[in-house]
């Protein structure tokens, strides 16, 4: 038994990245279950990295394509699914607690793993595109937030796309689109309708009623 899981380990070892190889967990001669996998990812690489979550810890890193660790794991992620990289940065957050209970505090780190602090209070966001443009939702007051884009440098860009929303039961951010022909689609959740901007912000096609 021994040397079956030993052989299991290796083979797969060997065609996975160093960060994601399996690594039981000896729990005894008369075990049942063991831990092969110590790490959570998707295997999905985004600009030239992959996302990787130490269970252990709970907080994500990043490898390369040639499994080199370059970002340690060290990074809280609150959105729905998996950090990722796109135009050279990732949003990402640490958490901490106060009198109120949970926070996180969110930052736009670029793929050497130098970190932007962000002041605003993030409760959702969409990853980079291509371009280096994200999505985050911002709380204003106890009832409203506002849906912004931000570049890599976590700057409010693109004013004319802000959207004023009530907190509870707002949707979440849709994937940012890159631009083409020098325009990218917007997602209006109001109206539930896309339009179009060009590179300075400005709204070309505006969403159909």
């Amino acid at each position: 038994m021994k040397r079956y899981l030993i052989t299991i380990c290796l083979a797969v070892g060997m065609v996975l990245p160093a960060a994601a190889q399996f690594t039981p967990i000896r729990i005894g001669e008369n075990a049942k279950k063991v831990i092969l996998n110590k790490y959570d990812t998707n295997y999905a690489f985004h600009d030239g990295l992959l996302a990787v979550k130490n269970d252990e810890t709970g907080l994500w890193g990043f490898i390369d394509e040639q499994g080199n660790k370059v970002i340690d794991y060290q990074w809280d992620y609150k959105s729905f699914g998996y950090p990722q990289f796109g135009g050279g940065a990732c949003l990402v957050c640490k958490s901490g607690r106060d009198m109120w209970g949970r926070t996180e505090t969110w930052y736009v780190i670029n793929k050497q793993g130098r970190a932007i602090k962000l002041n605003a209070r993030i409760i959702d966001s969409a990853p980079f595109n291509k371009d280096g443009y994200a999505l985050i939702v911002k709380t204003v007051n106890d009832r409203y937030s506002k849906c912004t884009y931000i570049d890599r440098q976590g700057r409010e860009v693109f004013p004319a796309l802000v959207r004023t929303m009530l907190t509870v039961g707002a949707q979440s951010p849709k994937e940012v689109r890159p631009f083409s022909n020098g325009l990218a689609a917007f997602y209006d959740m109001e109206k539930r309708r896309y339009g179009f901007f060009d590179k300075a912000g400005k709204i070309i096609v505006r969403p159909s009623t």
